[in-house]
């Protein structure tokens, strides 16, 4: 890969700590030696949901107080700022069903489905 021993290392943590590879051990070797997931759906269901946990739901927790705070005020500013703030939330929150849905899908019915769209 012409890459250091220690970014070889990095990378394959983080690609742990996602659930995307794991170690598997060899009888007799004490090496380490690193599987990926070979499913690809199974692959995007994890990515999607570690994003989801790293990235969406910190936002949305922020977005949540920042209403909460906004909500008593009664400035046109504040007021505008704070249906502004519930927008993007409603927006955040129907993202994130669509994902549910997505997710929840059986994965040969998802293809079908999305197949069926993208021909249309």
């Amino acid at each position: 890969l012409n890459i250091s021993r220690g970014n070889a290392h990095s990378n394959l943590k983080e690609l742990q700590n996602w659930g995307l590879a794991k170690i598997e051990h060899v009888p007799g070797d004490r090496k380490d030696y690193f599987v990926g997931l070979k499913d690809t759906w199974e692959m995007f269901h994890l990515i999607v949901k570690e994003r989801q946990r790293r990235e969406i739901d910190p936002m949305k927790r922020i977005l949540e107080e920042c209403i909460e705070k906004t909500d008593g005020l009664k400035s046109e500013e504040a007021v505008a700022f704070n249906d502004q703030l519930k927008g993007v939330n409603g927006f955040i929150d129907s993202g994130c069903k669509a994902l549910e849905g997505l997710l929840s899908a059986q994965k040969s019915n998802m293809f079908k489905w999305i197949m069926k769209k993208l021909t249309k």
